[in-house]
C-alpha cells in the first residue's frame, strides 16, 4: 500500500494571501497553511519532502525532482506537497485525540539516523539547518500519521463475497470477453475491496478537513 499516494489523492484546495515571512537562519520561510492551531511553514514543507526522499527505499522520479524549493512556493508541486503535510498534521492530531497506539521509540530513532546519514551531504538539507529535536518532531508526526492510515485502511476493508464479485462480473461482461468468472474472481474481489477502501478514506479525509479546519494558503 502506497501511503504517500493515498495522501496525495486527498488534495485540499484553499485560497488565501500571504500571512507574512518568518525567518530561520538564512532561510526565508512563509506561512504555507494551517491545521487547527498548528501553522505549517514553507520551510517545513521542504523538510518533509527531503525526509520522504531519504526514507524512500526507491524514490520515484517525482520525489527526486528538485521542484520543492523555497524559491518557488507557488509551484504546483509545492502546493501539492503542502497539502500532504497539512493532511499528515490532521491525521496525527486525530491519532492523538483517539489514543491510537504510539510509535515505538526504536522506529523513530532508526528513521532519524537514516535521514541524518542520507542527508549529511545534501546542500538543500544543510541550508535548512534542521536540528535533532525538530527532525524528531516532524518524523514522529509523519510516521504516526502513516501508521494510523494503515490502521484505517485495515479497518475499512470488508471482505467481498463471491456473490458480489460474480455480480460485478455479470454486469461488466464486455470487459471479460467470453472467459469464465473463475479466471477473474480474485482480481475482481481485490478491485472491489480497493474501491471500498478508497471511498471510505476519501470520506474520512473530508471529515478531517472540516474538523481540523485545514487551510492551504498557497492556493490550489
Amino acid at each position: 500500500m502506497n501511503i504517500r499516494r493515498i495522501l496525495m489523492s486527498a488534495l485540499i484546495f484553499a485560497s488565501s494571501g500571504w500571512l507574512g515571512p518568518l525567518a530561520h537562519a538564512a532561510v526565508v520561510s512563509m506561512n504555507a497553511g494551517r491545521v487547527a492551531d498548528v501553522v505549517v511553514t514553507t520551510r517545513e514543507v521542504v523538510i518533509h519532502h527531503l525526509i520522504e526522499v531519504a526514507l524512500s527505499p526507491k524514490p520515484t522520479p517525482a520525489l527526486l525532482k528538485e521542484v520543492i524549493s523555497l524559491e518557488h512556493p507557488r509551484a504546483r508541486d509545492f502546493v501539492r506537497e503542502t497539502t500532504t503535510v497539512l493532511l499528515e498534521n490532521a491525521i496525527f492530531l486525530e491519532a492523538e485525540s483517539v489514543g491510537a497506539a504510539p510509535l515505538e521509540k526504536d522506529k523513530i530513532q532508526a528513521a532519524q539516523a537514516l535521514v541524518q546519514k542520507k542527508m549529511r551531504r545534501n546542500s538543500a538539507w544543510l541550508k535548512l539547518e534542521v536540528g535533532p529535536e525538530e527532525l524528531k518532531r516532524i518524523l514522529t508526526r509523519s510516521l504516526r500519521a502513516k501508521d494510523f492510515i494503515k490502521f484505517k485502511v485495515d479497518s475499512a476493508a470488508i471482505p467481498i463475497s463471491d456473490h458480489e464479485a460474480e455480480e460485478y462480473f455479470n454486469n461488466n461482461r464486455l470487459k471479460f470477453e467470453n472467459l469464465p468468472f473463475a479466471n477473474f474472481r480474485e482480481n475482481i474481489r481485490a478491485y472491489l475491496t480497493k474501491q471500498q477502501v478508497d471511498k471510505r478514506l476519501k470520506e474520512w479525509f473530508e471529515l478531517l478537513q472540516s474538523k481540523y479546519r485545514i487551510r492551504n494558503h498557497l492556493g490550489g
